[in-house]
């Protein structure tokens, strides 16, 4: 779901603005709850607007400041896509941690072959699975004792898989030596609900 925003998103200090967020909701949600959604903790895809081409670079950059964000706040993410659009013409990107961004081939809506092309892209992010949306299936939120499980497979353990638990992640940097990265404690016991995490190692997410 695109929704026009135009607004600085929900839980960072920049003062970067969206011009259209990208959400994933279910097909019952009433419009009017995605005002809610413009932050930082629910954005699926950013796409970035400016009137002519030679401002390409520019969006670029700004993509780049709003996928920062998204990686410290969104510990599940491991790509982001984004959109960068320069007057008529039109790129769908994809932004790796590492601060790598590949581009697809411009499409140039003011022709025929160029609004297939992009209708074509956005039909075909309707199908995909959250992988493919750019989460780490590993990595699961608990709400109702407010941690991560983290899957993993143990050496002792061949291919059985087993889960780490996690209440927050205590060193977020938004790039180190171009990788996003952050630590997590980890403990292998998950309390009941209201009782306090036992950490024992600290594990490094990159």
């Amino acid at each position: 779901m695109c929704k026009d925003a135009d607004a600085k998103p929900k839980g960072s200090d920049s003062s970067t603005r969206i011009n259209i967020r990208v959400v994933v909701v279910l097909p019952d949600t009433a419009l009017a709850n995605l005002d809610r959604l413009l932050s930082y903790y629910e954005l699926f895809a950013v796409i970035k607007a400016k009137h002519s081409m030679s401002e390409e670079d520019r969006v670029f950059e700004q993509l780049l400041v709003h996928t920062q964000w998204l990686y410290a706040l969104q510990h599940d993410r491991q790509f982001m896509w984004g959109m960068a659009v320069c007057g008529s013409s039109i790129r769908v990107c994809l932004l790796s941690p590492n601060e790598a961004v590949l581009t697809s081939m411009v499409m140039d809506i003011t022709t025929g072959l160029g609004r297939e092309a992009f209708i074509k892209s956005l039909v075909t992010c309707s199908p995909c699975n959250a992988d493919q949306l750019g989460l780490d299936l590993t990595m699961t939120y608990l709400e109702d004792i407010k941690c991560w499980r983290i899957g993993c497979l143990m050496e002792d353990r061949e291919k059985v898989p087993s889960y780490m638990y996690s209440d927050r992640a205590i060193v977020i940097t938004d790039c180190l030596f171009s990788w996003h990265m952050q630590c997590f404690p980890r403990s292998f016991d998950m309390l009941p609900k209201g009782s306090e995490l036992r950490h024992d190692v600290v594990i490094k997410d990159s």
